[in-house]
């Protein structure tokens, strides 16, 4: 059995170290919390004495269903926060990250970046599309400009304010323009290697691609 775990960590990759405040306890729970509610509900859990290491924040971060016009689809996509329950979010995470705790956000990326996003506008004209057209960006992890244009216009100013790591909860099959590549593994080695560039310990919580994913920890 050993053999041949050694010879599939040889064919596959080994599984990188996880950074220390991973291996404590996290704390997610699907609710629309504000920033005042969430603090409030740390402070609690610190006076009982029960420790937590990482923040994770669902999809009510951002704006939802109820935010956005319905001409632009679902809320699932998200990446401008709902200022109505986050009104500074620099703030909120910097109190995170004094309290101790890393922080990661959830994303459903599969709709893209469409027009009411506060970034849209650069993202769109990195693309080549114009901003006044209101046309979506489309997801499309087949596409290495996309990959970049996201990582520089959405995410990074998001890991900027201190967002730590990601949340991919990708959950819309297994199919890109290019027969046999996985938008899943796509996004998760973009993702763990963007991190590498940093000379930030990688980490990234997303779903399960199949054998080999051990290579971009952690998964559910």
């Amino acid at each position: 059995y050993k053999k041949a775990l050694k010879a599939f960590y040889f064919l596959c990759g080994k599984t990188p170290m996880l950074p220390r405040y991973a291996l404590g306890n996290w704390w997610s729970r699907y609710y629309r919390y504000s920033q005042q509610s969430y603090l409030e509900l740390m402070d609690r859990f610190t006076k009982q004495h029960i420790p937590f290491s990482v923040a994770v924040l669902d999809m009510d971060w951002h704006l939802t269903d109820n935010d956005i016009d319905p001409a632009y689809g679902s809320g699932w996509t998200g990446y401008t926060w709902n200022r109505k329950l986050f009104p500074d979010p620099e703030k909120f995470l910097a109190e995170l990250h004094n309290r101790g705790m890393k922080v990661t956000l959830n994303d459903h990326p599969a709709d893209g970046i469409r027009a009411f996003e506060e970034n849209y506008a650069a993202a769109a004209a990195a693309m080549g599309i114009n901003p006044e057209s209101k046309k979506p960006v489309q997801f499309d992890m087949a596409d290495l400009k996309f990959i970049r244009v996201r990582q520089k216009y959405i995410l990074d100013p998001l890991e900027n304010q201190g967002v730590d790591f990601w949340w991919i909860d990708w959950q819309q099959g297994n199919n890109t323009k290019i027969p046999g590549l996985d938008p899943l593994w796509m996004l998760n080695h973009y993702t763990f290697r963007n991190m590498q560039s940093k000379r930030i310990r990688p980490l990234i919580f997303s779903r399960y691609a199949g054998p080999g994913s051990h290579r971009y920890p952690v998964g559910f």
